[in-house]
């Protein structure tokens, strides 16, 4: 088992619901008021720490029974001469990519839509909106009573605690400030300031800030406020219960509560007020005489029942979340050589070559580049099923792999027949790859490309747009999309091709060129100008200038990258 962190506010309904359940058909009215306190805080904490970590259970890599083709010929000892980097963009260097979880559902090929990401990230909105207006309710009631202090006569202090006599008909406290009205008969009065002074000594008050703080991060959970209320119903059993042991007149002191009881100040979560929870189960609960065998029987049964829960919802959360544990070549690598397996042809990459290994995806990237940004590159990424040393494509053709040196280095061997490649001839081919950082520049530009739609603010151009082909000579493949992406700075053409007769998903020639935007109708591209025409919102026609090529006039609507390309370039994060 291992745990992930992401928002799941259902597992964290269900963990309050159950210990709730638990709370009011095994402890309620029936243990002692301080150890309900205990149980419900730390349920309103374990609720709390559902919202944000679920179980998962690693699922382990079969071994395959396929043979393992063996790696006779050590690699020739001489270095690539294409392994240096271009130049280093400054603001490339500084960037940091966001994290985030690299497991994935087992048996969830199909990568998210934009559409479900754009609702992630909306819940996740509402969610820390509904945490700043519970919040601003704790600040408003906090500003409420102290000026209720201010509007209040100081009478005496008492222990080292402040009483003063107030306007409103219900008697509280919070902190160490006692609030008493001003029409109390002198039993009355007795009884409403000890009672006031023992919710002081326990600390009730700081007790239902933090229970507070701790719903207002799961405000969404009805089961969380129940329970919150459930703790100011047992603080008010607690010093009920000193209250008697102290000596004062059960009758009497009832008497007092029915008295003064008052909900008008109800709304005011903050304090600990002396009538404002509900009397019926109070009298009860003072007119009952717990049993100490049967109390300890309900303690041991409320915790047992408690752990069979919280083991049976960790078992069932790990049934329904499963994740393929780490490949031993996930990560970012570089092409040291490629050859066929006989060793007679050696070639080294001619363009610089990086892969991306997560989440069973297979990320491959081949580039120049001269200033960092400004670059062209090809790439191609494909879902790949790792089974013990062997990866399966999509058509479930092996390729096997062999990890050396402790994992800095790794060499994979291919059937010519199963994939294609100009570099080397032959029927099979071996490559021997070497683990690297993360190079910054393609950081910035993978993550940028993830986030295009999300760049469509600020300037209209923002964003991804389609070409539109205007004559039949521009007419696209029935498999080929070309798409323009304008973000604050960079500018990227893609050619993408997904195709089932072809183990890429996405391919193409990828182009990125610094960009800026004196006015809507006007950008410039690479230091060259362009123009903008806008027909409506969604189309344009796009004047570019390439290098010294002629000028093109591009017809585009505005669209979104395809969810494979962004599942894709997330299991590159």
């Amino acid at each position: 088992m291992n745990i992930e962190f992401a928002f799941n506010p259902l597992f964290s309904v269900v963990v309050a619901g159950c210990l709730y359940a638990i709370y009011r058909w095994v402890l309620r009215m029936r243990v002692t008021p301080r150890f309900a306190q205990v149980f419900l805080i730390v349920s309103i904490v374990l609720s709390l720490a559902a919202t944000f970590i679920t179980p998962i259970r690693t699922v382990s890599r079969p071994d395959t029974t396929a043979s393992q083709t063996a790696f006779t010929q050590r690699p020739p000892q001489t270095t690539s001469p294409n392994t240096s980097k271009g130049g280093e963009n400054q603001q490339a260097q500084s960037f940091t990519p966001p994290l985030e979880g690299t497991g994935e559902v087992v048996g969830s090929g199909e990568a998210l839509g934009t559409g479900e990401v754009a609702g992630t990230e909306v819940i996740l909105l509402l969610h820390r909106a509904g945490i700043v207006l519970v919040l601003l309710h704790m600040l408003v009631q906090f500003l409420w009573l102290l000026w209720t202090k201010h509007r209040s006569t100081f009478i005496a202090a008492d222990e080292d605690m402040m009483v003063y006599e107030t306007t409103h008909l219900a008697p509280f406290s919070f902190g160490r400030n006692i609030f008493l009205p001003a029409a109390l008969d002198s039993t009355t009065h007795r009884h409403v300031l000890l009672h006031e002074q023992s919710h002081v000594r326990h600390h009730h008050y700081q007790w239902l800030c933090l229970t507070e703080l701790l719903v207002a991060v799961q405000w969404f959970n009805p089961f969380a406020w129940l329970l919150m209320n459930e703790v100011k119903l047992q603080q008010e059993m607690a010093v009920d219960d000193d209250m008697l042991r102290s000596g004062v007149d059960r009758r009497a002191y009832q008497l007092s509560l029915f008295n003064v009881a008052n909900d008008s100040g109800r709304w005011i979560l903050m304090q600990t007020a002396f009538g404002s929870s509900p009397l019926k189960f109070r009298i009860l609960f003072m007119n009952r005489q717990l049993d100490r065998r049967m109390v300890r029987r309900r303690v041991l049964g409320g915790v047992a029942a408690a752990l069979v829960l919280c083991v049976g919802l960790t078992v069932v959360a790990c049934q329904l979340n499963p994740r393929i544990e780490k490949s031993p070549v996930d990560g970012v690598w570089t092409m040291d050589w490629i050859r066929n397996t006989n060793g007679t042809e050696v070639n080294y990459p001619f363009r610089r070559h990086m892969k991306f290994i997560a989440n069973d995806w297979l990320l491959v990237i081949s580039y120049n580049t001269q200033d960092g940004h400004n670059m062209e590159f090809g790439f191609s990424a494909e879902e790949q099923p790792f089974h013990g040393d062997t990866i399966y494509n999509r058509k479930h053709q092996p390729a096997h792999y062999e990890v050396l040196d402790g994992g800095k280095r790794h060499i994979v061997v291919w059937e010519r027949d199963s994939f294609q490649n100009a570099m080397v001839m032959g029927p099979s081919i071996t490559e021997q790859w070497t683990r690297i950082e993360r190079d910054a520049d393609i950081d910035y530009i993978l993550h940028k490309l993830h986030d295009a739609e999300r760049q469509a603010h600020g300037r209209r151009i923002l964003g991804v747009w389609e070409l539109s082909p205007t004559d039949a000579d521009r007419q696209l493949k029935p498999d080929e999309h070309h798409f323009y992406v304008f973000t604050p700075d960079l500018f990227y053409f893609i050619k993408y091709v997904e195709s089932d007769h072809d183990y890429s998903y996405c391919a193409g020639n990828v182009v990125s060129r610094t960009l800026s935007y004196p006015s809507d109708s006007t950008l410039v591209f690479h230091g060259q100008p362009g123009i903008v025409s806008w027909h409506d919102g969604d189309s344009i026609t796009v004047t570019l200038s390439f290098d010294t090529s002629d000028g093109q006039t591009l017809t585009l609507r505005r669209a979104t990258l395809p969810p494979r390309l962004h599942h894709a370039l997330k299991s590159t994060f």
